[in-house]
């Protein structure tokens, strides 16, 4: 019977150290998630402002039939040759960055939902479609 209760209360030890290893991995977790929230803040901001310098060199460009001369071909030679393909490799390298921190957070959102069991592998699979969403629209 002694041997028993021992055997019992070891166990019990070894379950309440197993839980407070999975506590401390899932705030790590948690506080790697809130840093990349962060960084993704940041790059949304980042995405917004080159678009907004996009419209604004395109407020720039005048109707054709008042167009002409040093104004049409200095704006041409600006847009037309190295600026719109420099543009468009920038905005489209911080739209990866931005997908690459969303499919992380939603990675280690998933790997936290499973150190709660159950109930964390349905959180998994929501949290998945999730972050598939949301890299689909940003």
């Amino acid at each position: 019977m002694a041997d028993d209760e021992a055997s019992l209360r070891s166990q019990v030890r070894s379950k309440e150290s197993e839980k407070a290893n999975r506590e401390r991995e899932k705030r790590a977790i948690e506080e790697k998630i809130r840093r990349l929230q962060e960084a993704e803040k940041i790059v949304k901001k980042e995405k917004a402002t080159i678009r907004d310098l996009k419209d604004q060199v395109h407020k720039q460009r005048k109707p054709d039939s008042q167009w002409d001369g040093n104004l049409k071909n200095r704006y041409q030679g600006f847009v037309g040759n190295d600026f719109k393909q420099d543009y468009n490799n920038y905005y489209n390298g911080v739209d990866t960055l931005l997908d690459t921190i969303v499919r992380k957070i939603t990675s280690l959102q998933n790997e936290a939902s499973d150190l709660t069991g159950i109930i964390g592998v349905l959180a998994r699979a929501i949290n998945s479609l999730w972050g598939e969403i949301r890299t689909l629209f940003n």
